[in-house]
């Protein structure tokens, strides 16, 4: 017997399955999935699991079995309560998208580390961190390049990258970020990357917002 007959009742018009069970091929993946789960401990990367609620062909326990499997730091499960085995061709899309979409930022860790404000020279950088410093109520920290004050503030005494100065956001890792805005079509200016021991620490976007340079920094 090569297969055997599959009930048609998935409620989705967007995915009926295969018509018949092929037996080889349950017994392949059966292998195949006691293989995998041996296998988890060693996943490390970031993890979401989004899985449908009225799904018929996954065992509702394997998404929280994934979770339990996995040694990342950062894994989530998401029942999409309307959608069938196929959630991406199903009716929730927008909400796997939107979710999708939070866990992308929650794995890049994005913080405001400080706003650059550039200046001509390095008199009028401290008469501007003097000024903020009194609103604010914070030190002042002179350096050669720049002073800051407190730490929401770097007042640069150059004016080297971005028409107006810089945001500096803080990243869990510089080269994921970089990752994720080249496939949005935005580079790195290849001057200002830092790498020490082998990791990158630091590196500006090849793109201003209002005039400020983006600067990420490596938490």
């Amino acid at each position: 017997m090569a297969a055997s007959p599959k009930d048609l009742t998935n409620p989705s018009p967007n995915w009926q399955g295969y018509p018949v069970n092929p037996l080889k091929g349950v017994l392949q993946l059966l292998a195949f999935q006691k293989a995998v789960r041996k296998l988890l401990p060693r996943i490390h990367q970031p993890l979401l699991v989004v899985q449908g609620r009225l799904d018929k062909t996954v065992h509702p326990s394997v998404g929280e079995m994934i979770l339990q499997g996995i040694s990342s730091p950062v894994k989530a499960l998401h029942w999409m309560e309307n959608s069938t085995h196929i959630v991406l061709l199903d009716q929730e899309i927008d909400e796997i998208t939107r979710l999708t979409s939070e866990a992308t930022a929650a794995v890049h860790g994005y913080e405001l580390l400080h706003i650059g404000i550039n200046s001509r020279d390095g008199a009028e950088a401290l008469k501007t961190a003097e000024i903020l410093a009194g609103f604010f109520k914070m030190p002042v920290k002179d350096g050669n390049s720049s002073a800051f004050v407190g730490k929401p503030f770097e007042i640069m005494k150059h004016s080297r990258i971005g028409a107006h100065g810089h945001i500096a956001m803080a990243v869990t890792s510089v080269e994921r970020a970089a990752a994720a805005f080249r496939r949005r079509g935005i580079g790195l200016l290849e001057d200002t990357v830092k790498i020490e021991g082998g990791v990158m620490k630091v590196a500006y976007l090849d793109t201003e917002v209002a005039g400020f340079a983006l600067h990420l920094s490596r938490k």
